[in-house]
């Protein structure tokens, strides 16, 4: 399941907390820690490499527990963090699977809950142009 690591500099605090509403949402990946560089987990949904981005912490241990092996670890990431990664090292990645489920519970959902790069980063921006996406109910 796992496509591929793509490597950022900065490390990602991570908190226990959930989403929240307002201008800070809460965000979760799955990442690690490799020669002081933040690696973030990518996957591949129908053929195409995706980022998985989470609502809840809880989410994205699950997920982590099904389908990556070790060294990986959930980490928050603010909405600004977000759109850095997918403008920049993830720029190749075409979409983002929202809350994704691990392959074992998938049953062909997982494309449902994807939506394309570009999308997700103008809702991370706040621009109402479009369809607004948020990660979380």
């Amino acid at each position: 399941m796992i496509k591929g690591e793509t490597q950022l500099t900065a490390p990602v605090a991570g908190r226990t907390r959930g989403p929240s509403s307002g201008p800070n949402p809460r965000h979760w990946l799955i990442a690690k820690n490799g020669c002081g560089r933040m690696k973030v987990l990518t996957i591949n949904l129908d053929g195409q490499e995706a980022m998985p981005v989470f609502s809840f912490r809880e989410e994205a241990e699950i997920f982590l527990r099904f389908e990556a092996g070790g060294g990986w670890s959930v980490r928050e990431a603010s909405a600004r963090e977000l759109a850095l990664l997918l403008l920049g090292p993830h720029s190749s990645l075409k979409m983002v699977a929202l809350d994704p489920l691990p392959k074992l519970c998938d049953e062909g959902m997982n494309p449902l809950v994807s939506v394309r790069k570009e999308v997700f980063v103008r809702a991370l921006a706040g621009d109402s142009r479009g369809t607004r996406v948020t990660a979380y109910p």
